[in-house]
């Protein structure tokens, strides 16, 4: 008697079409996983650079040059200061209006009778505090207050520039403006200068109606070399 002879082949035959489907499975997978997740980071990284130069269009005080570097629009023409007639100022100084100003008594006192030299009837009044740095005041000469004192410059010597290209190696002021240039270092948490690249930065200062200084804009001073960064 003949036995039939049992075809096996097509147990090895399921089982491959099995492992195939398993494979592209996992292949599929893998890939829909890969390029979501590569998706995913590149949308990540388009808006948070959208949403930096969204930020920075918005202020109408900086705009970018050629080299994408935050430069302030500011000029001394654009914040004027009322002139006042001498014969109203006076040469004395109420120190009881600042009392920290009298560690430099002889500084201020010298400076006003120097006369008027910043925002149309203001003596401002500085002197050195070691190297690379200097230390400022403002003094209302229309009635001697020390509206203003304890303003610094310290930097490494290397000039930051004005819009109008001239060098500024600590305070750059006018007699008929209100425009206070600082150049000054950058230090780490100094919220005030919000460009700042650890380095140094050139703010731009707005005396107000109280003689205060109010902060405008800042730019990192890129005259400095990089070895100094």
């Amino acid at each position: 008697m003949k036995h039939s002879e049992t075809d096996d082949t097509s147990v090895p035959a399921e089982s491959e079409k099995i492992y195939i489907y398993i494979c592209r499975f996992v292949y599929d997978v893998s890939m829909k996983t890969i390029v979501i997740t590569f998706c995913t980071f590149f949308l990540l990284v388009f808006t948070s650079c959208s949403f930096a130069q969204k930020e920075e269009s918005e202020n109408p005080n900086v705009s970018l040059d050629q080299n994408d570097k935050a430069k302030c629009a500011l000029r001394f023409e654009d914040f004027p200061a009322t002139a006042t007639p001498e014969e109203s100022f006076t040469k004395t100084i109420d120190f009881s209006t600042n009392p920290d100003a009298l560690w430099f008594k002889t500084k201020i006192t010298e400076a006003i009778k120097n006369g008027v030299n910043f925002a149309g009837h203001y003596t401002f009044a500085q002197w050195g505090c070691g190297s690379g740095c200097l230390e400022a005041a403002i003094i209302d000469a229309r009635d001697g207050r020390v509206s203003t004192f304890g303003i610094l410059s310290e930097n490494l010597g290397y000039p930051a520039y004005a819009p109008d290209g001239s060098e500024v190696f600590s305070f750059s002021f006018k007699k008929d403006s209100r425009l206070l240039l600082i150049h000054n270092l950058c230090f780490e948490g100094d919220y005030d200068n919000p460009l700042c690249n650890k380095t140094e930065t050139l703010g731009y200062y707005e005396l107000t109606g109280d003689g205060k200084i109010e902060l405008k804009c800042s730019e990192p001073n890129t005259n400095v070399p990089e070895w100094a960064r």
